[in-house]
């Protein structure tokens, strides 16, 4: 489970590169940022989960 995390965050993060510009809407920047945040505090919660879940 934390391998495919870990490759949801990847994704994202190439996405979010990709569309880097010098001009950018803030509005754009903000969604991009929610993704981000998304994807790495679900990632954290999971890691979490699962470290509670084992002992």
């Amino acid at each position: 489970m934390a391998g495919i995390l870990g490759i949801y965050g990847l994704v994202v993060s190439v996405l979010i590169a990709n569309n880097l510009a010098q001009e950018m809407a803030l509005y754009t920047s903000l969604l991009q940022l929610g993704a981000g945040l998304a994807v790495g505090l679900c990632g954290l919660a999971a890691g979490q989960v699962c470290n509670w879940d084992c002992r």
